[in-house]
């Protein structure tokens, strides 16, 4: 049972698994994208994003949910070989405008889950 109170980082291995297997975890792009998206380097960010969406609250919650999802694909273009950066930072902030743009509907407005 997952603790809507927690953040993503803090979830067990056990936690994660269970979010996965119940849908709410699903990587890089909506559930019903047949596309695998940049899961190769950013699956852990879209995983942290999921959460953040399923837990939900505010606009303002939803606008640091896709900010910190920016951030941190940010964040592991710099594990790359320095070439492939600049690509790779590209495509983050086109997955961040996507979010931005398409993802309201997703977002658990209302009640902040747990709360």
């Amino acid at each position: 049972m997952v603790n809507w109170k927690i953040k993503y980082e803090d979830l067990t291995d056990d936690q994660r698994k269970e979010l996965v297997d119940a849908g709410i975890l699903n990587g890089c792009g909506p559930q019903s994208w047949k596309g695998k998206g940049p899961n190769w380097l950013f699956r852990a960010d879209c995983y942290m994003h999921d959460y953040n969406y399923a837990v939900g609250g505010t606009e303002a919650d939803r606008r640091w949910a896709d900010w910190g999802f920016y951030q941190a694909m940010i964040k592991d273009t710099h594990r790359l070989i320095w070439f492939r950066r600049p690509l790779a930072k590209i495509n983050a902030w086109v997955f961040y405008t996507i979010v931005r743009i398409f993802g309201k509907k997703h977002f658990n407005y209302g009640m902040i889950r747990g709360s």
